[in-house]
C-alpha cells in the first residue's frame, strides 16, 4: 500500500510505513527474517503488473464493449514464456500466498451470493480478480504442480461467472451432486476392480467446511492418491480427483451443445506405471475386470466411438495390443492409428448405479512427466485449444521453461526451514525497506 500510493493521505501512509518498520526493526525480528518478508511483499506487488496484462490485450478491450460478453467469455492464460520470466524473478512461496489471497476474495464473494443471493458484489473489481485467477494465478499454480489450488481458483471463477448468468439453482444442485460423489469417492470404482480389501486411498484436502445455504458439507476440490493390489504380487498406484463444482458446471452449461450432458470424467483416476510393458499388462488386467463387472458399465465419452481408447507411437500401440485379444479390441477399444507424442491408454465407465461417470488413464512415469513439463504438456495442449499455435521448436522451448519452473518448486521444497529468497526479490525488497523507513519518519 505504501509503494502503490493506495493510501492517499500522508498520515495514513506514515502509519502504515511505521507499522512495517516496527516489524523490521523489532528486537525479535532477525535481519534475515526482515529481508525475507520484504522480498515476499515486493514479489506480490511486482506480480500485480503481470497479472493485469489482459488490460492491454485486444481480446479484453473488445469484450468490455459489452458487459455481458466480458462476464461470459474467458480469456486465454498468459503465455509460457511470461510464466518463465515471473518464475525466475519472484519466490515460489510468493505465488502461493498471492494465489491464496486471490482465492479468498473469490470464495467470500461466491459463498455470500450462494447464501444470501446478493449479486451486487459481481462488479468490475471482482471481475478483475476472476480474470487474474483464470489467466495468471491458476495457470502458474498448475505449471508449478499445485494442482488443488489451481483447480479451486478455476472452480470459484467459473462459479462466479455462472452466478452472474443467474444459474444459482443449477450450481446448488451440482454442489449436492458433487457431495454425493465425494461421499462415494474413488473407492466406489476401485472396490469393483480389486475388491474391498485390496486398495488404499489418501486425500490431499482437509475435511470440508459446512455450507449453511444447502445444509450439505462439501469442499469444492477433492484429490489425492491411491494404490491397488491386483494379486500375484502386482501392484499399481496413481492419483485421483473429483471434478470441481465450477469446472463441472462450466462443462455442462458452456459446452455449446443443445443437450446438457454430464462429462465422462467426473471422477478421474490416473495410474502411473514404470514402463510400457507394465502399463500394457495392468491396462489389460483392469479393463477386463471392468468388462466383467456387474457394478461398472463401460460407456464411451461423447468424442469417442468406444469406451476404451489408446494413442501413442507405433511401439506403444503394439505393446498394448499384445496384451488383449483381437476380438476384445474390436468390440471395446478404439486405437488411434497415427503417431502421437502423448501416449496414453484409458477408458470411461459408469459407477454407483450409473450416477458416477469415471475416466481411468494409464501413463508411464516418463509420459506423466511429459504431460506436465514436456513438449506434450497439458498446458500447451490447452493453449492450442484456445487458438495459440506452437511450432515444434516452440514446444521444445516451452518444455524447457516448464522444467525450469518445476526445478524452482523442488528447490523451494528442499529449502523448507530456511529463509532463502530469490536474489532479485531481495534487492527489490531492500529498496522497499528504505522507502518504508523514509515514509515512517
Amino acid at each position: 500500500e505504501v509503494k502503490s500510493g493506495e493510501l492517499t493521505s500522508r498520515q495514513g501512509m506514515t502509519t502504515a510505513a511505521t507499522s512495517l518498520m516496527e516489524y523490521y526493526t523489532s528486537p525479535g525480528t532477525h535481519k534475515d527474517s526482515a529481508n525475507y518478508v520484504a522480498a515476499l511483499l515486493n514479489d506480490m506487488d511486482y506480480m500485480n503488473g503481470y497479472a493485469k496484462w489482459y488490460k492491454e490485450n485486444e481480446s479484453y478491450i473488445n469484450l468490455i464493449e459489452s458487459e455481458d460478453s466480458v462476464w461470459s467469455q474467458m480469456l486465454p492464460p498468459i503465455d509460457i514464456d511470461t510464466m518463465g520470466i515471473v518464475g525466475k524473478e519472484v519466490n515460489v512461496e510468493s505465488i502461493l500466498v498471492k494465489s491464496c489471497t486471490k482465492l479468498d476474495s473469490l470464495m467470500v464473494s461466491a459463498n455470500e451470493i450462494m447464501q444470501f443471493g446478493d449479486t451486487y458484489t459481481l462488479d468490475g473489481e471482482l471481475l478483475d480478480d476472476i480474470i487474474e485467477a483464470e489467466t495468471f494465478y491458476g495457470p502458474l499454480c498448475e505449471v508449478f504442480g499445485f494442482d488443488g489450488l489451481a483447480m479451486e481458483l478455476r472452480s470459484q471463477s467459473r462459479k462466479l461467472r455462472l452466478l452472474k448468468e443467474g444459474k444459482k439453482e443449477n450450481i446448488m444442485h451440482l454442489q449436492e451432486y458433487c457431495n454425493s460423489m465425494h461421499q462415494a469417492g474413488p473407492g466406489a470404482v476401485l472396490k469393483n476392480i480389486v475388491g474391498d480389501d485390496n486398495f488404499a486411498i489418501s486425500s490431499a484436502v482437509n475435511p470440508p467446511d459446512y455450507l449453511a445455504h444447502s445444509q450439505v458439507p462439501y469442499a469444492s476440490v477433492q484429490l489425492g492418491e491411491f494404490a491397488i493390489d491386483l494379486g500375484n504380487g502386482k501392484l499399481a498406484a496413481g492419483n485421483w480427483r473429483l471434478k470441481s463444482v465450477g469446472s463441472l458446471a462450466d462443462k455442462i452449461f458452456n459446452s455449446g451443445k443443445e443437450r446438457l450432458e454430464v462429462p465422462m470424467d467426473v471422477m478421474g483416476l490416473t495410474m502411473i506405471l514404470h514402463d510400457e510393458a507394465e502399463l500394457a499388462e495392468v491396462f489389460a488386467d483392469v479393463i477386463q475386470r471392468v468388462y466383467a463387472s456387474n457394478e461398472l458399465e463401460g460407456r464411451p465419452a461423447p468424442s469417442k466411438t468406444k469406451w476404451a481408447f489408446v494413442q501413442g507411437d507405433d511401439a506403444f500401440r503394439q505393446m498394448v495390443r499384445s496384451r488383449l485379444d483381437s476380438d476384445f479390441i474390436d468390440e471395446n477399444v478404439q486405437i488411434l492409428e497415427e503417431n502421437k507424442g502423448y501416449r496414453v491408454a484409458k477408458f470411461t465407465c459408469l459407477a454407483e448405479g450409473g450416477q458416477m461417470p469415471v475416466e481411468i488413464q494409464f501413463l508411464t512415469k516418463a509420459d506423466r512427466k511429459n504431460a506436465r513439463t514436456g513438449p506434450d504438456a497439458h498446458i500447451i495442449y490447452k493453449a492450442q485449444m484456445d487458438g495459440v499455435f506452437y511450432s515444434a521448436e516452440q514446444r521444445m522451448q516451452a518444455a524447457r521453461t516448464l522444467s525450469e519452473l518445476h526445478c524452482r518448486k523442488v528447490h523451494m521444497q528442499n529449502s523448507v526451514g530456511t529463509l532463502e529468497a530469490n536474489p532479485e526479490s531481495l534487492v527489490r525488497g531492500e529498496r522497499d525497506m528504505t522507502m518504508a523507513y523514509l515514509n515512517s519518519v
